[in-house]
Protein backbone atom coordinates (compact mmCIF):
# COMPACT_ATOMS: atom_id res chain seq x y z
CA UNK A 1 0.00 0.00 0.00
CA UNK A 2 2.58 2.66 0.60
CA UNK A 3 4.53 1.94 -2.00
CA UNK A 4 1.40 2.80 -3.87
CA UNK A 5 1.27 6.44 -2.46
CA UNK A 6 1.28 9.53 -4.69
CA UNK A 7 4.33 11.32 -5.27
CA UNK A 8 4.90 13.90 -8.23
CA UNK A 9 6.03 12.51 -11.55
CA UNK A 10 6.03 8.83 -9.80
CA UNK A 11 9.42 9.50 -8.07
CA UNK A 12 8.84 7.75 -4.98
CA UNK A 13 11.40 9.65 -3.00
CA UNK A 14 11.35 7.31 0.24
CA UNK A 15 12.99 4.35 1.37
CA UNK A 16 11.71 1.61 3.86
CA UNK A 17 14.67 -0.13 5.99
CA UNK A 18 12.98 -3.02 7.96
CA UNK A 19 15.17 -4.06 10.43
CA UNK A 20 14.69 -7.61 11.49
CA UNK A 21 18.24 -8.32 13.33
CA UNK A 22 18.40 -8.70 16.93
CA UNK A 23 21.71 -7.13 17.39
CA UNK A 24 21.05 -4.63 14.58
CA UNK A 25 17.48 -3.43 16.71
CA UNK A 26 19.56 -3.31 20.21
CA UNK A 27 22.31 -0.89 17.96
CA UNK A 28 19.23 1.49 17.47
CA UNK A 29 17.60 0.72 20.91
CA UNK A 30 20.73 2.39 22.26
CA UNK A 31 20.46 5.96 20.94
CA UNK A 32 16.58 6.13 22.63
CA UNK A 33 15.35 5.97 26.47
CA UNK A 34 12.13 4.89 28.01
CA UNK A 35 9.69 3.79 26.51
CA UNK A 36 11.19 4.29 22.99
CA UNK A 37 14.25 2.59 23.91
CA UNK A 38 11.69 -1.15 25.06
CA UNK A 39 9.56 -0.82 21.65
CA UNK A 40 12.52 -0.99 19.77
CA UNK A 41 13.84 -3.89 21.72
CA UNK A 42 10.25 -5.67 22.02
CA UNK A 43 9.37 -5.21 18.60
CA UNK A 44 9.74 -8.14 15.79
CA UNK A 45 10.81 -5.42 13.66
CA UNK A 46 11.66 -2.07 13.12
CA UNK A 47 10.44 -0.07 9.93
CA UNK A 48 12.96 3.41 9.12
CA UNK A 49 11.13 5.73 6.46
CA UNK A 50 14.30 7.56 5.03
CA UNK A 51 13.45 10.37 2.60
CA UNK A 52 16.38 10.34 -0.37
CA UNK A 53 17.88 13.82 -1.16
CA UNK A 54 17.20 13.66 -4.85
CA UNK A 55 16.13 17.62 -5.85
CA UNK A 56 13.35 17.39 -8.21
CA UNK A 57 15.28 18.98 -10.93
CA UNK A 58 12.99 19.98 -14.24
CA UNK A 59 15.64 18.43 -16.36
CA UNK A 60 15.67 15.12 -15.20
CA UNK A 61 14.35 12.75 -17.72
CA UNK A 62 11.21 12.05 -15.15
CA UNK A 63 10.31 15.32 -14.81
CA UNK A 64 5.99 15.90 -14.48
CA UNK A 65 4.82 17.55 -17.24
CA UNK A 66 5.57 21.05 -18.72
CA UNK A 67 2.41 23.08 -17.64
CA UNK A 68 2.82 21.70 -13.97
CA UNK A 69 6.34 22.79 -13.73
CA UNK A 70 5.44 26.00 -15.16
CA UNK A 71 2.80 26.68 -12.77
CA UNK A 72 5.13 25.57 -9.87
CA UNK A 73 7.90 27.92 -11.30
CA UNK A 74 5.23 31.37 -11.27
CA UNK A 75 4.26 30.32 -7.58
CA UNK A 76 7.17 29.51 -6.17
CA UNK A 77 10.11 31.02 -8.17
CA UNK A 78 12.06 27.80 -7.72
CA UNK A 79 13.07 25.03 -9.90
CA UNK A 80 13.34 22.59 -7.68
CA UNK A 81 10.44 20.33 -5.53
CA UNK A 82 9.88 19.39 -2.13
CA UNK A 83 8.66 16.18 -0.77
CA UNK A 84 8.40 16.21 2.42
CA UNK A 85 4.87 15.61 2.05
CA UNK A 86 5.32 12.68 -0.04
CA UNK A 87 7.16 10.59 2.29
CA UNK A 88 4.68 11.72 4.95
CA UNK A 89 1.80 10.52 2.89
CA UNK A 90 4.19 7.10 2.12
CA UNK A 91 4.25 6.79 5.94
CA UNK A 92 0.77 7.92 6.55
CA UNK A 93 -0.59 4.39 4.07
CA UNK A 94 1.71 2.33 5.34
CA UNK A 95 0.53 2.55 9.41
CA UNK A 96 -3.51 2.42 7.81
CA UNK A 97 -1.80 -0.70 5.85
CA UNK A 98 -0.68 -1.89 9.61
CA UNK A 99 -3.64 -1.52 11.07
CA UNK A 100 -5.46 -3.63 8.08
CA UNK A 101 -3.52 -6.02 8.85
CA UNK A 102 -3.59 -6.13 12.60
CA UNK A 103 -0.41 -5.27 13.38
CA UNK A 104 0.23 -2.45 15.95
CA UNK A 105 2.88 0.28 15.85
CA UNK A 106 4.93 2.83 17.91
CA UNK A 107 5.72 5.88 16.24
CA UNK A 108 9.64 7.14 17.13
CA UNK A 109 11.39 9.99 16.42
CA UNK A 110 14.73 9.51 14.14
CA UNK A 111 15.64 13.12 13.69
CA UNK A 112 19.55 14.38 15.02
CA UNK A 113 20.57 10.50 15.31
CA UNK A 114 23.08 10.86 13.18
CA UNK A 115 24.02 7.11 14.18
CA UNK A 116 21.28 5.94 12.38
CA UNK A 117 22.81 6.74 9.31
CA UNK A 118 25.95 4.16 10.32
CA UNK A 119 24.01 1.44 11.70
CA UNK A 120 21.53 1.36 8.90
CA UNK A 121 24.66 1.60 6.35
CA UNK A 122 22.60 4.13 4.13
CA UNK A 123 23.03 5.50 0.97
CA UNK A 124 24.14 9.20 1.48
CA UNK A 125 21.27 10.52 -0.11
CA UNK A 126 19.07 8.92 2.47
CA UNK A 127 17.74 10.59 5.51
CA UNK A 128 15.65 9.01 8.22
CA UNK A 129 12.55 10.36 8.27
CA UNK A 130 10.41 8.69 10.92
CA UNK A 131 10.78 4.88 12.95
CA UNK A 132 8.15 2.31 13.89
CA UNK A 133 8.43 -0.71 15.89
CA UNK A 134 5.78 -3.29 14.39
CA UNK A 135 4.62 -6.37 15.73
CA UNK A 136 1.20 -8.03 16.63
CA UNK A 137 -1.28 -6.75 19.16
CA UNK A 138 -0.15 -9.45 21.76
CA UNK A 139 -1.69 -8.04 25.02
CA UNK A 140 1.85 -8.43 27.12
CA UNK A 141 3.79 -6.65 23.73
CA UNK A 142 1.34 -3.68 22.94
CA UNK A 143 3.17 -0.93 21.45
CA UNK A 144 -0.30 1.81 20.84
CA UNK A 145 -1.89 3.57 22.69
CA UNK A 146 -5.37 3.64 21.07
CA UNK A 147 -7.30 3.47 24.08
CA UNK A 148 -5.70 7.41 24.26
CA UNK A 149 -7.12 8.43 20.74
CA UNK A 150 -9.33 11.33 20.75
CA UNK A 151 -12.80 10.98 20.02
CA UNK A 152 -13.71 11.25 16.32
CA UNK A 153 -16.02 14.84 16.89
CA UNK A 154 -12.55 16.25 18.05
CA UNK A 155 -10.18 15.24 14.89
CA UNK A 156 -12.90 15.28 11.91
CA UNK A 157 -15.40 17.56 11.18
CA UNK A 158 -18.77 16.57 9.17
CA UNK A 159 -20.87 19.30 7.79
Amino acid sequence: MARNAPSLANDQPWRFHVVRAAARRQQIAALYRGRGRDAILGAPAVVILCRLERSRRLDQPWHPPEELCKAYIENTGTRSFDFFEEVGMAGGLFLAALRQWELDSFVFETRGHASLRRILELEPEATPFVGLCVGYRAPEQRFGVTALKKPLELVARFD
